[in-house]
């Protein structure tokens, strides 16, 4: 199924954009410019294998600035906070796989896992068997017709992407580590846990309260420890959920409804402000009425 020229939100800074999807995972071919705008900070729903195919890229995790070059792979857990930019002046270009948090907890549990899996790493470098394998899957996309039979190649797909995910699992994720994670602190993950689940009322009196903070010092320690606000990691939380209902088919309407969103104005508003499109328009291209990969033309 193809999703084609959208904004789905890339890890790093890019400018063109086109996208696939398979069931559980997104793979996504983004280029920039140096002029691309930078990203400001923000995070993904899923997890990312992110392959840096050409030029530098700075991105700043968890308070440090890695910078990858061609052959580097970057790895990141659902909802870890970042930003990113060209790092020279030269073209970039990478190739993300998002692999659903379900869909990915279920291939650890296969390998063997006590717990949700947690990449240890942020960057790993020279990474060519895994960067080889998400460039062979993407290929498969584009194929001439000479290609198998689409239910073949769908299942080969399939097939190709689990794999790729199992061997970043074992080897980088922390599948047997029983010990509790050092980020965030105990509080806040209670908080956004809380505001995940949607147990009460979602206003800065509450979230302070679960987290045992004065507000100020809940603000002040949310920011330090995520990376942005309460209400823009909310709004973020939000908005991958919306676009996670659409690609699995929910209507708009449904979507926002289980966003939070009381009206389909502010919805649309709050969904292109961070993705850069509207709802009916990714929704009309996550349908399965397209088929092969769409070359990239979108730009900001």
């Amino acid at each position: 199924m193809v999703l084609g020229t959208i904004c789905y939100p890339p890890p790093m800074a890019a400018a063109q954009l086109a996208l696939v999807a398979g069931p559980g995972f997104v793979l996504q071919r983004a280029r920039a410019t140096p002029a691309a705008s930078p990203l400001s900070p923000h995070f993904h729903a899923e997890y990312l294998l992110c392959a840096q195919l050409r030029g530098h890229e700075a991105c700043a995790i968890d308070g440090r600035t890695h910078h990858l070059q061609a052959g580097d792979l970057m790895l990141l857990n659902p909802e870890q906070v970042h930003t990113g930019h060209a790092d020279a002046q030269e073209p970039i270009e990478y190739l993300s796989l998002y692999g659903e948090r379900d869909w990915v907890e279920g291939l650890a549990r296969e390998l063997g896992g006590r717990r949700p899996p947690c990449f240890r790493r942020v960057q790993v470098e020279r990474a060519s068997g895994l960067i080889g394998g998400l460039q062979r899957l993407w290929s498969s996309y584009s194929q001439g017709p000479e290609a198998p039979p689409e239910l073949t190649a769908q299942l080969a797909r399939e097939e190709a992407a689990i794999r790729l995910y199992c061997r970043a699992l074992g080897t980088y994720a922390d599948l047997r580590d029983v010990r509790a994670r050092a980020r965030p602190r105990r509080r806040l993950r209670a908080v956004v846990d809380y505001a995940r689940a949607r147990r009460g009322p979602i206003d800065l009196d509450s979230l302070a309260a679960v987290a045992g903070l004065s507000k100020y010092h809940f603000i002040r320690s949310f920011a330090a420890e995520l990376g942005m606000t309460p209400a823009a990691y909310l709004r973020n939380l939000r908005i991958g959920e919306a676009a996670t209902d659409l690609r699995r088919g929910r209507t708009i309407e449904a979507a926002a409804e289980n966003a939070g969103f009381g009206d389909l104005r502010s919805f649309r508003r709050a969904f292109r402000g961070i993705l850069g499109t509207t709802p009916r328009r990714y929704a009309r291209m996550c349908g399965p009425r397209h088929h092969g990969v769409r070359s990239p033309q979108r730009k900001r």
